[in-house]
């Protein structure tokens, strides 16, 4: 099969700005210092940031943000976890998580950026195809979720890989309008 290319349009949730180090932490991010315009490399504060974020993948659900968050932010438990019969919750097989780490560039002049650090691969399986209906962002240390792309007329279907290049930017942020 050959490759695609898919374009995600990461929303912000409702409570993005007043969760900023409170329910997601500008420092558990790799910060910019300086960009080298001649390479096209970040220069960061800190080399040495671990992956404090996950790209949470939901093959199978609803077209909408409110069936999938509770009012504080985070993913209801029935969206990642099942009981297995006894008792036990365990994660779903129809939920992708990968860890990544994000950049914060903090580009002067009222614009930053909160990007992606490093490319995150999800293996789906050579001969799997997986729906997708719904990609999150959250914070590892307290699992609110940021922000969320759901694709809301009918999920696409991946098979192999989905490779979320370091190059995204999930957010810019400014005080022009854009």
């Amino acid at each position: 099969m050959a490759e695609q290319s898919y374009l995600f349009d990461f929303s912000r949730v409702d409570t993005f700005i007043e969760n900023i180090n409170v329910g997601f932490f500008i420092d558990e991010m790799f910060r910019v210092v300086r960009y080298d315009s001649s390479s096209g490399e970040y220069e960061y504060d800190d080399d040495n940031i671990d992956d404090n974020f996950q790209l949470i993948i939901v093959e199978h659900g609803a077209k909408n943000i409110e069936e999938y968050i509770d009012s504080d932010g985070y993913l209801k438990e029935e969206i990642e976890f099942v009981d297995d019969g006894q008792g036990n919750l365990i994660q779903r097989d129809d939920v992708l998580i990968e860890d990544c780490a994000l950049d914060y560039y903090n580009r002067g002049e009222g614009a930053s950026s909160i990007e992606l650090h490093g490319d995150v691969t999800f293996n789906i399986g050579v001969d799997v195809d997986v729906p997708i209906r719904a990609i999150f962002l959250r914070s590892k240390s307290t699992n609110y979720v940021m922000g969320y792309s759901i694709n809301t007329t009918r999920p696409f279907t991946v098979t192999n890989q989905l490779v979320f290049d370091d190059d995204v930017i999930f957010w810019d942020v400014s005080r022009f309008n854009q």
